[in-house]
């Protein structure tokens, strides 16, 4: 299994993986020439889209939904809640090309399956994703205010995560936002901080874990190298120097694929 990061951040989320020749899109949350170009800077093209999962429907991860999935056919994997929460102009119509998913969701022609779990954010439906392939477990996780401990089971030992760290809550303290922003990002039902999401790491990581990417970097309350120096201390910390991080940026076409083996 491969994945990467695309796009991150309020300006537009998407990110893939990769199963041999085949490819699962999360959130399209920019235009589709964005993602086309996104993923033909990897040699990916359209035809190897088997399907869209999202996270939920605010803008920044649908923008591009409609014209992939009503002109190029691909299916959209989400819940019935959010699907029908997706504002009209980007809400697909081809019907025939939403799947509504299940708490388990399997992908058979790529011998994957995906667990998919509730985030705690301003949303009608919105979920993470655990993904398996063989005896290897990948975790996409952004766009939650915390993440219940009850969960800490369900995510721990993954070899690779991709995380939200989206602010330090001093400079979103001190931001432009007004208060009742401030309130949202800072709140349960907002986004996890570089602090949470680095003490976090730090209880779910293990012998298998490989690599970290950092997503969801706010621009106006955070700075990649706080979110990076935050994670990099807590992991290293426990004596998991050996775990590869990375941030990643609003716009990341040329950021590197991670390759998972299933050993």
């Amino acid at each position: 299994m491969k994945y990467t990061v695309l796009y991150s951040g309020s300006s537009g989320n998407c990110a893939f993986i990769k199963i041999a020749d085949k490819c699962i899109l999360i959130d399209a949350g920019v235009s589709c020439k964005k993602i086309t170009m996104g993923l033909e800077n990897h040699r990916i093209n359209l035809n190897q889209v088997e399907a869209i999962m999202l996270t939920h429907e605010h803008t920044d991860h649908v923008l591009g939904l409609r014209q992939l999935v009503d002109k190029h056919n691909i299916k959209l994997y989400t819940t019935r809640k959010t699907y029908y929460a997706i504002a009209g102009k980007n809400r697909p119509e081809s019907l025939e090309n939403i799947v509504f998913m299940e708490q388990t969701t399997l992908f058979p022609s790529l011998d994957l399956k995906v667990e998919c779990l509730p985030i705690s954010h301003d949303v009608v439906e919105g979920l993470y994703f655990i993904f398996y392939w063989g005896h290897v477990k990948f975790v996409y996780l952004t766009d939650s205010g915390y993440i219940p401990e009850k969960h800490h089971e369900k995510i721990m030992n993954a070899d690779g995560y991709v995380i939200e760290s989206n602010h330090e809550p001093e400079l979103v303290l001190k931001s432009r936002y007004p208060w009742n922003i401030q309130h949202r990002i800072l709140s349960d039902k907002g986004h996890l901080s570089n602090q949470d999401c680095a003490l976090l790491l730090q209880k779910v990581v293990g012998n298998r874990t490989k690599n970290v990417i950092l997503a969801h970097i706010s621009e106006e309350a955070n700075r990649p190298d706080l979110a990076y120096s935050r994670t990099r201390e807590a992991l290293d910390a426990i004596g998991e120097q050996k775990i590869k991080l990375a941030v990643a940026l609003r716009d990341n076409i040329d950021f590197p694929i991670v390759e998972l083996e299933d050993v």
